[in-house]
């Protein structure tokens, strides 16, 4: 009986576990040049929350998980002010963002007149490219660029 009871449980765990709702921790949001303040904090609130939220469930781990935000082509923005606040001094509005939230943006190459223009290709028209605030500048990685046959390889 005893065995039984423990199989039970144990297969009630297991049925929790395999049906819970998990929560992604990963957000993305897709800059852009008609992106606003207001956008981008109502964007990272859901984020911040959900830090909180897993901050004060897991307070007696020893490891709290993080939540990620992506900041894709963070420089056609022209809010870079908030960006480098958050990234560089990590505090939104003057209040410190949650310590186990990770950020990481990706930027498009600056080159000299930076109204950036495809033609041909998958991406048509023409979108800004401001340059990187000095400390985002000090903090970036260049990975540099595809060659065209790699370029073919990945978008066709």
């Amino acid at each position: 009986l005893e065995e039984r009871n423990e199989a039970e449980s144990t297969a009630t765990a297991l049925g929790a576990v395999f049906t819970a709702h998990v929560k992604n921790t990963f957000h993305k949001l897709n800059v852009h040049a008609a992106l606003t303040v207001t956008d981008i904090k109502a964007s990272l609130r859901p984020a911040f929350e959900q830090a909180h939220l897993l901050q004060d469930i897991n307070e007696r781990e020893h490891s709290i998980p993080f939540v990620t935000i992506f900041l894709d082509e963070v420089n056609t923005s022209s809010c870079l002010g908030i960006f480098k606040e958050l990234i560089v001094d990590r505090m939104l509005d003057g209040e410190p963002i949650p310590d186990n939230v990770f950020i990481i943006a990706a930027c498009n190459p600056h080159r000299g007149n930076s109204l950036a223009s495809h033609k041909e290709g998958w991406l048509q028209g023409n979108y800004y490219v401001r340059k990187l605030h000095p400390t985002l500048q000090f903090l970036m990685w260049d990975y540099g660029s595809l060659d065209s046959n790699q370029e073919k390889e990945y978008i066709a």
